[in-house]
């Protein structure tokens, strides 16, 4: 999105990269400068959690793109959130943080940026308000339909909330993504200091006249871990669907490692594959977990429906001696997308789990507009 004018968020953006340097007149100042983001309002209604039945959160995310010299370029991000949790602990998390900033140069066949970024990897969540880090990013674009990826990162933030205890650290990885014929394939490899010590990602995915399948699989070594205990799991995924004429049918199935389960640093990651609106974050990194799900949908000019059911099998006990735990969820959930911009979406969840107070229905209404 070109800038015609600019917001007072973006006039004290470019404040603050220009404050230091000689005058400029604005219209100069700002030529060339592109703003994205969102502003994004969510509303929740839980049954398991009476004093909270109805609470909201208030997103905005705002990134500037600043042409420097030739070839240079900076990014400034901006977020926002309001998240209300009055009616569960009396106290409202609200922020306003300068979420990344980079500079970068580019050519036709490679760039290197330096600066915090989101960490967009396999085992972390490069969302809103999700991981980052400060550090290096290089990469290469010189082979026809291939991207080679090399990064370090110290300073990290949330990366590491799916291990309850350990604390994020110096992150390096190195990624290849492209295509052979009609399949488009990732390679990660990533090492986090003190947390783990190799882990290794790979993806296979290919539609084909309104076919799909997509399969992953992760292998991950915790560092550190007490003597005789397994440090290495693997997890692996398939997912399948078809599409036509507007309706959308999909199925997969999940499998956790039996003996050490850890296979991503945060549940919110944007790598592996997920199933349904609850029941994921009750078998993110759990025991010897098994999910299988189906899905259908169907959508018309503006409007998308769809529905699911999940079911997961997870072990609560220990690797000698297991515990089988069973959880189903169906949910509901429908769109309407008003315009380019502006979408609208709603989803009913009935999770239901074998102890008797583990179950939950949960309504959430979201309003995006994106820029």
């Amino acid at each position: 999105m070109k800038l015609a004018k600019l917001s007072l968020a973006a006039i004290v953006a470019v404040g603050t990269m220009t404050s230091f340097a000689s005058a400029t007149p604005l219209e100069e100042a700002i030529k060339g400068v592109e703003l994205n983001g969102m502003l994004r309002y969510r509303w929740y209604n839980e049954s398991d959690i009476p004093t909270a039945s109805n609470r909201y959160r208030l997103s905005s995310a705002f990134g500037f793109t600043i042409p420097v010299a030739d070839n240079f370029t900076a990014k400034v991000g901006l977020e926002t959130n309001h998240n209300d949790l009055t009616k569960v602990d009396g106290s409202a998390a609200q922020n306003l943080s300068y979420s990344t900033w980079d500079l970068t140069y580019k050519t036709a066949d490679y760039s290197v940026a330096f600066g915090r970024m989101a960490l967009n990897t396999p085992w972390t969540d490069p969302g809103f308000g999700g991981s980052r880090g400060t550090g290096l990013l290089a990469m290469y674009t010189g082979v026809e339909g291939w991207a080679f990826a090399a990064a370090a990162f110290n300073d990290t933030a949330n990366a590491n909330a799916g291990l309850a205890g350990i604390d994020a650290n110096d992150l390096y990885a190195g990624a290849a993504i492209g295509s052979v014929g009609p399949v488009n394939l990732q390679f990660w490899a990533a090492k986090m200091v003190d947390v783990f010590d190799s882990s290794y990602f790979a993806q296979a995915d290919m539609k084909f006249e309104g076919f799909s399948v997509k399969g992953q699989f992760n292998v991950l070594e915790l560092a550190n871990v007490a003597a005789g205990a397994e440090d290495t799991g693997l997890f692996w995924g398939i997912e399948a669907g078809f599409g036509m004429e507007g309706f959308q049918v999909g199925a997969g199935y999940t499998q956790n490692d039996d003996e050490m389960p850890i296979y991503t640093l945060n549940a919110d990651d944007a790598g592996m594959i997920k199933a349904g609106k609850q029941i994921y974050y009750n078998t993110v990194n759990a025991l010897d977990a098994e999910t299988m799900f189906v899905k259908a949908g169907y959508s018309f000019d503006q409007y998308r429906f769809g529905v699911g059911y999940v079911s997961s099998e997870i072990n609560v006990g220990t690797t000698a001696a297991p515990v089988s735990y069973d959880m189903d969820e169906i949910y509901f959930d429908l769109g309407y997308k008003y315009s380019k911009n502006l979408d609208f979406s709603a989803y009913y969840s009935i999770y239901d789990g074998d102890a008797a107070t583990d179950e939950n229905n949960e309504l959430r209404f979201q309003a995006m507009y994106k820029f």
